[in-house]
Formats: C-alpha cells, sequence, structure tokens
C-alpha cells in the first residue's frame, strides 16, 4: 500500500485548541500534564503508581464481562497482565453506534493496539520492563439515537428506525435493525469479502440482544486477535466511582472546578463542555434523564423520581446501575479503575480533557498523557486514477476550490487569449490608418471604420476562446468538485461519515492490519493511503 502523510494544520479541519495543542503552543497553561514523548509516558507511569488501582478486581470484573464471549488467547492473555503492578493501559472509548458507526471509531482502537505494542517493545529491555495492554471503553449509556442510530455506506444513509427509548446500549435489536441490515448487504455482497462481512455483523446482531452486547461481540470478533480489551460501565466500575459521585452531589466539584479553567481558556478558546451542577443521569428501561437540584431535593428532568439528600445517596449505594455519569465523569470512570497512562481521542474529546485536569486532581485521579487519534483518507485505485488523469494531488484535495482553480488553470486561462496579437494588429491599423491622412478625408473615415471592424472581430474571437478556456476550466473544476465531495462527504472528512463496511468487504481482516500498522505513534500527522486492488496483502 502506498501513502502519505500530511500535516494536520494545512487540513483545515481541526480546531484552534488542537493545532495549538499538537505545537506545543497552547495559550493557557497547566491544561495537561504530559508532553507527548516516552519521557513523558515515564512521567505518567510513575505518578500513576502512587495511586492504588485493584487490579484483581478490575480482572474478575472483565473475565464476567466475556463470560459469553470467545475469548481470545492474546485478550485473555492482556487481561492476565492487568494483575501485574508494572502493568498499564493505554485506552480509548466510544459509545455505541450501530455497526460500529463511522470509521475513525476504528482508527483510534488501531492506534491504541499499536501503542501498545509500541511502547512494550520500547520497555522490553529497560531495567524495569514494564507492559502495556490497549483498552476500549464501551461508552454505552448514551441516549442519543440520533447520533448513534445510523451509517453511511458508499455515499448512502441507513437509518434505524425504531420505537425504542433510552440508552442506546440498552435498546435491542428488533427487526427494524435487522430489516437494515439486509438492506445495507446489497451494498457489499458482490466484494471479495462480502459474504465474511455479512457473517460478522449477523452473529453479532442477533434479535432480541442488547445494542451493547451486540457492539461488544462485533469489536471482540474485530480486534479480539490484537489483544483488544473491552470495558463497559459495569457496576463493578460504577462502584468504584462511587465515592467521587457522592462527591459531586455534595458539593458540585466536577461543575466548579471545570467553570474554573473554562475561565482561564474562554478568551483564548471556544469550551468543549460546560459541565452540569450534578453530572448524573437517572436510567430506567426507557430514559436516561438528567439528575437536577431543587431547593431542597433532587429530581429527573422530567419529575419523574425525586429524592430527598440522603434518599439519593441511599439509591446510589444501592442502586447504582441505575445512575449513569455523563461525558466529564466518564473520562473518569475508567480512569479511576484502569491503571491507565495515556488517552487517545479525537478533536474534540482532546479538548474536553483539556478541561478536565484541574477537575482529576481535585478528585484524587490521574490525569494521563494525551495523544490525538490517527486521521486517514482513504483512496481507492479507481478514485486514484481519476487524481492521476487531472493531476491532483493529496495536497489539491485541501484546497478551497478557488485556490486549486488558481494553481491548476492560471496559466491557461488569460484574461484575453490573444492580448499581445491584438496590440500588434491595433499598430498595424494605426500605421496604415495614419497613411491615409495625406489622402482623400472620405477615404480616411473607410479606414478608420475597416479598423474598428477589425477589432471588434478580433474581440469577439478573444471573447470566443475565453468562454471556451472558461467552460474548460469549469469542467475542471466540476470534476474536481465531485472528487472532493467523494472523498470528503458534505464537506466532512471521510472518517466522520464512511462506515468501515465497504473496506472491510474488499479487504477483509487485511484493511484492520493496514490501519493497525499504518497508525502513527506519537507522531501527530494525517496519513492519506492509496489502497490497491491486490486483497491478499495489505504491504
Amino acid at each position: 500500500m502506498i501513502y502519505e502523510t500530511f500535516d494536520y494544520r494545512k487540513t483545515g479541519y481541526f480546531s484552534s485548541i488542537v493545532i495549538d495543542y499538537l505545537a506545543d503552543q497552547l495559550l493557557v497553561d497547566d491544561l495537561f500534564q504530559y508532553h507527548r514523548t516516552i519521557e513523558g509516558l515515564i512521567q505518567s507511569i510513575n505518578d500513576r503508581k502512587n495511586i492504588p488501582c485493584d487490579r484483581l478486581r478490575l480482572q474478575q470484573s472483565l473475565l464476567i464481562e466475556y463470560e459469553d464471549q470467545i475469548l481470545s488467547n492474546a485478550t485473555k492473555f492482556n487481561i492476565e497482565l492487568l494483575a501485574d503492578t508494572t502493568t498499564f493501559t493505554i485506552t480509548t472509548g466510544h459509545q455505541t453506534n450501530i455497526f460500529m458507526g463511522p470509521l475513525y471509531v476504528i482508527y483510534k482502537i488501531a492506534q491504541v493496539i499499536k501503542l501498545s505494542r509500541y511502547c512494550t517493545d520500547y520497555f522490553a529491555d529497560k531495567t524495569v520492563v514494564y507492559k502495556f495492554v490497549p483498552v476500549f471503553y464501551l461508552s454505552s449509556e448514551d441516549a442519543d439515537l440520533l447520533e448513534l442510530g445510523h451509517c453511511t455506506c458508499l455515499g448512502e444513509l441507513f437509518n434505524w428506525d425504531t420505537t425504542q427509548t433510552g440508552a442506546v446500549g440498552n435498546m435491542f435489536v428488533d427487526d427494524s435493525l435487522i430489516s437494515l441490515l439486509e438492506k445495507l448487504e446489497s451494498k457489499w455482497k458482490h466484494y471479495p469479502y462480502g459474504d465474511d462481512l455479512s457473517n460478522l455483523l449477523k452473529q453479532s446482531y442477533k434479535k432480541n440482544v442488547t445494542i451493547k452486547k451486540a457492539t461488544f461481540t462485533l469489536l471482540n470478533r474485530l480486534f479480539g486477535s490484537f489483544g483488544l480489551v473491552i470495558l463497559t460501565p459495569n457496576s463493578y466500575a460504577k462502584k468504584s466511582l462511587l465515592p467521587i459521585l457522592k462527591k459531586d452531589i455534595e458539593n458540585s466539584c466536577v461543575y466548579n472546578s471545570v467553570q474554573q479553567t473554562i475561565a482561564r481558556m474562554s478568551p483564548h478558546y471556544k469550551p468543549q463542555v460546560n459541565g452540569r451542577m450534578i453530572n448524573l443521569f437517572y436510567l430506567t428501561n426507557n430514559a436516561r434523564e438528567r439528575i437536577e437540584k431543587q431547593s431542597d431535593y433532587y429530581q429527573t428532568v422530567s419529575g419523574s423520581r425525586t429524592w430527598t439528600h440522603n434518599e439519593l445517596l441511599a439509591d446510589m449505594e444501592e442502586c447504582t446501575d441505575f445512575f449513569s455519569p455523563n461525558v466529564l465523569l466518564n473520562a473518569a470512570l475508567h480512569q479511576k479503575i484502569l491503571p491507565n497512562v495515556l488517552v487517545v481521542g479525537g478533536g474534540g474529546e482532546l479538548a474536553y480533557w483539556l478541561e478536565l485536569k484541574q477537575t482529576f486532581n481535585d478528585l484524587g485521579v490521574h490525569f494521563p498523557m494525551l495523544v490525538l487519534r490517527n486521521s486517514f483518507l482513504l483512496i481507492d485505485e479507481k478514485m486514484k486514477s481519476k487524481m492521476d488523469k487531472m493531476d491532483i494531488t493529496a495536497t489539491d484535495l485541501f484546497l478551497a476550490d478557488a485556490d486549486f482553480i488558481k494553481k491548476h488553470t492560471a496559466k491557461e486561462v488569460p484574461i484575453s487569449f490573444f492580448e499581445p496579437e491584438i496590440k500588434l494588429i491595433n499598430d498595424l491599423l494605426d500605421k496604415m490608418v495614419a497613411k491615409l491622412t495625406t489622402l482623400d478625408k472620405g477615404l480616411l473615415q473607410f479606414g478608420i471604420g475597416t479598423k474598428t471592424k477589425i477589432l471588434n472581430l478580433t474581440s469577439d474571437l478573444d471573447k470566443k476562446v475565453f468562454q471556451l478556456e472558461k467552460k474548460q476550466r469549469d469542467h475542471i473544476l466540476e470534476k474536481y468538485k465531485i472528487i472532493k465531495s467523494a472523498l470528503f462527504p458534505n464537506g466532512h472528512l471521510q472518517e466522520r461519515v464512511d462506515n468501515f463496511s465497504y473496506y472491510y468487504a474488499r479487504y477483509g481482516d487485511n484493511f484492520i492490519k493496514l490501519i493497525i500498522d499504518k497508525s502513527a505513534v506519537l507522531e501527530d500527522q494525517f496519513t492519506i493511503v492509496y489502497l490497491q486492488n491486490n486483497t491478499n496483502t495489505y504491504e
């Protein structure tokens, strides 16, 4: 596979706070703890050692999660490694999008796998041998079906039409979702690994299975052989977070510390999240409702459930599974229970993590090294052929339309195609008319009229050539827009729209291996990959 890398700053798709973070030029001090280097990682490890972690209980809870899964040797080995105090985790996470959602979910996971390998190899011959386990935190309690209930394959949007409500992870695979999968199959069934993909998804999304379990199964089948460990907000995880949840109820500590950080950031950067006085939801079978504090009691936002202060604390202790942390406390949750030293996240995630350092310090939770997830642009051989015919480079794909036209057609589309020739003709006609001044006045007027007619004719010809060139230029621009719209759907990065299914149907497991192989480690680079016809190898 041919690939090239690109500077994030030149893409135009990343926020100023992310660009400044990558360049070590943040305009606000003390938003992160460790630089993205091996030295920074060692500091993160040393600091994480000082915070207790119940490794055996973590192991037990993970093994319970895998009881009804095919546990690969690689994942089993990694779970066993977690008992060792010299083993640490590298984590990423996402919600339960149906069928894995956008491509960047694959990219996140590939990067933590690659990073874990790299870091383990790096420390293999050092005085202290540290080992690293890739972890995916499956945030299964998000209730935003509008965001999670669709996927895009080959430019077509597929929506899950269901009447179910509440946390998407707790919803069940129904006839509508099975029907949606059958429609999706028509997009990939003729590709070499189309049947493999269909079987993979059907084995994961079985009727009446929860979306959480279906997503867990799919993740495990795709990445289990690479040793990925999957963690969900289970009872153990939530109970471990109880002291923090209670502290937040008591004095809104998360909100207060986040607001202090935002006050420092806001003159320079737009906050990603603002936090709330209470960062907790109440879960039922068909709803996930925010909890709000009233004058002397607490209630869900709909008013369907109320508590006194003591009742809420007691309920949290006895019925922990009914309480769901928001995005800010979710970050603290996996940091609390995992021996985690590094988090991989997208631009938006990185932005809200940069708001949390003070919060984590106040809560006594380790604040990890932050690494921006890899971004890829995948270009298949058909699209590459179109680009080559138009002499379009990867850099051109990130140009505005006007800049592309300026680069590719400026020399070919002069304002006047015949400008030098028209000047010569005009000079020659002037000389001819001048000679007529010594002759008959009537002949002079005829000469002047003839000059005007000739210049009008040459001007008409010049305009026709310009119109032809403009038409050709517009044709080039239209072809460029077609290529760009295919690679940047609706003006967005490909990875934020397209599902992995087309690529898996064409390349099978080799697609996963390719993304892992080409994933950067601690480098900051946008990677363009030119896919080839050969589906039997990714090299």
